[in-house]
């Protein structure tokens, strides 16, 4: 769980004020969220600003600083997003000088049902965060299938991609990914989740 001490609001409170299209999205991505609880009701959820974009968070406590649970449905006025955990959208690291040092290389092992065809990819620098990559994949009809952040995967035999802006497909294979424990495979590559 997640100390937050930025302001929250209900859900009821947000969809009061918002446009109609970002209260409609509101409401669907507390929803989604919801489906993962059980013994929860609507008020036990509030919205949040994670880097600037609104999030669906469930509340455990409400007295201040507020303990959200640690996964968020992320949504704008056109679409929900994967949900996230948040320390990885809110986690920085400082070096000895101050300075933030937030990685920014992600994996994410992908199925695209329509086509039968699964996919690892890697971005080293395209993303400011790994919800942006994962919702990209959504919105062009892939199924994600395990996201990791840097620190939270093994390479395996895929060596780390080099910086840059784009995505780097590191396999691709007809048919779902294998995952075997925290042991995903594709097209004879592999990677452990940690």
């Amino acid at each position: 769980m997640t100390n937050y001490i930025e302001e929250i609001k209900t859900v009821e409170r947000f969809a009061a004020k918002a446009s109609p299209k970002l209260k409609e999205k509101a409401l669907a991505a507390k929803d989604y969220l919801k489906g993962r609880y059980q013994n929860v009701s609507d008020n036990d959820f509030v919205v949040i600003e994670v880097e600037g974009y609104h999030c669906i968070a469930l509340i455990k406590t409400k007295a201040k600083p507020c303990i959200l649970d640690d996964i968020i449905a992320p949504f704008d006025e056109q679409s929900l997003y994967p949900l996230q955990e948040l320390e990885l959208i809110t986690l920085s690291r400082f070096t000895d000088k101050g300075e933030t040092n937030m990685s920014k290389y992600f994996r994410i092992t992908a199925w695209h049902k329509t086509k039968n065809f699964s996919f690892i990819g890697d971005s080293n620098g395209k993303f400011e965060q790994l919800w942006q990559f994962s919702s990209l994949l959504v919105k062009n009809g892939f199924k994600i299938v395990e996201v990791s952040q840097e620190g939270s995967f093994d390479f395996g035999n895929m060596p780390k991609a080099a910086e840059g802006n784009r995505i780097l497909i590191r396999a691709c294979a007809k048919g779902t990914p294998i995952i075997d424990g925290n042991k995903i495979t594709v097209a004879n590559k592999t990677y452990k989740t940690l």
